[in-house]
């Protein structure tokens, strides 16, 4: 057990080995095995005020400080984030629903068993978010026509969901550039008005009444400038939303091409 940091660091690297090259690496039996060391999380942790220690950098810990809650709390939190990158790996394959149950097995039992709160808390967030993605993928492979013997049509599945969810993070993002400009347009737009108004407010009735010709000249000046301004905000907004809805069609229009093919 003292060797639990080097497990998880190796654990973590194959996750981004498995990510990168789309091989199927089952490495949630290491991590749920540090979860059931019993000697270890089976019981109440001992009470400690020592800094909790950074895993990032620890390959190995003290027999002693493995039993202190700091380091406790840092194993589990550890652990459970490997395992959520582990199945963020295979979470739009087709047999992700059975691939979780094993795993959801283990992880209610040991959040039935722990005294610790917190650590309860963690492993029910990493459940609800297990069932999230597996119900997410259910109603979509009702539609499949093939079997689990066709890895070819099952592959395809998996490619599918994902350059759909690629399109729409490409949507969500056009969209919240889009929004940013706008508000920054509107920002610009506040202010060129307000600036407009104090200056009119600063004419006095004396300056109206002695140089009533200059005035008018200059009240048209600042009218023509300030329209030449917003036209040039409303062009500069239409742009945006323009660009954006073109964005939005390409996407649309190259996913109906490749459906088609």
């Amino acid at each position: 057990s003292k060797y639990f940091p080097l497990r998880i660091h190796l654990i973590n690297v194959l996750n981004a080995i498995s990510r990168t090259s789309k091989l199927y690496i089952p490495t949630a039996p290491l991590a749920l095995d540090i979860l059931q060391t019993g000697e270890l999380f089976d019981r109440k942790p001992i009470a400690s005020t020592k800094k909790t220690p950074d895993l990032d950098f620890t390959l190995r810990l003290k027999k002693k400080e493995i039993l202190t809650g700091p380091c406790q709390q840092a194993l589990i939190s550890e652990t459970l984030k490997a395992l959520e990158n582990y199945f963020d790996c295979y979470r739009l394959s087709v047999g992700f629903p059975e691939m979780i149950f094993p795993t959801l097995v283990t992880l209610r039992k040991f959040s039935r068993k722990t005294r610790v709160t917190r650590w309860r808390t963690e492993v029910q967030a990493l459940i609800s978010k297990l069932t999230k993605w597996s119900d997410a993928i259910k109603p979509k492979r009702t539609q499949a026509t093939f079997g689990p013997a066709n890895v070819s049509r099952a592959a395809a599945f998996s490619t599918t969901l994902e350059r759909e969810e690629h399109e729409r993070s490409l949507r969500q993002k056009a969209k919240a550039d889009a929004q940013v400009e706008l508000d920054k347009l509107e920002t610009q737009q506040k202010h060129m008005d307000k600036e407009d108004d104090d200056g009119s407010d600063e004419q006095t009735a004396e300056n109206v009444v002695d140089e009533d010709d200059d005035d008018d000249a200059g009240d048209e000046d600042v009218d023509e400038e300030s329209g030449r301004k917003k036209k040039k905000q409303k062009k500069k907004r239409d742009s945006v939303v323009e660009g954006n809805d073109d964005l939005v069609e390409e996407l649309e229009l190259s996913s109906s091409d490749e459906e088609n093919d």
